[in-house]
């Protein structure tokens, strides 16, 4: 039995599949929230807001080391995010009609 399925809905599907699942490892690392969107504090602060605290370490080199890791973690951020909504939008370009 042939496929019956043209290029065009394959390729959708697989891009739709990729799709999927980069914003299922997006929102498993805590880059998305339960609702599919970004947390509002953002996962840079989140995880700078560990750094200088009063049980672990308080300091200005702690408010700097906090700073330098929310401003990477952010940036990690924008390009995991990034790759879900291109592939996102990829495969809504090629969803057949």
């Amino acid at each position: 039995m042939a496929d019956s399925k043209t290029q065009e809905e394959k390729e959708y599907e697989k891009l739709n599949r990729l799709s999927n699942h980069a914003y299922s490892q997006c929102k498993s690392a805590g880059f998305y929230d339960d609702a599919g969107n970004a947390p509002e504090s953002g996962r840079g602060k989140t995880i700078s807001e560990k750094i200088n605290a009063p049980d672990t370490w308080t300091s200005k080199a702690a408010d700097d080391q906090a700073e330098y890791t929310k401003k990477e973690v952010d940036a990690l951020v924008a390009v995991f995010t990034g790759v879900h909504a291109t592939l996102k939008a990829e495969a809504a370009a090629k969803k057949p009609q």
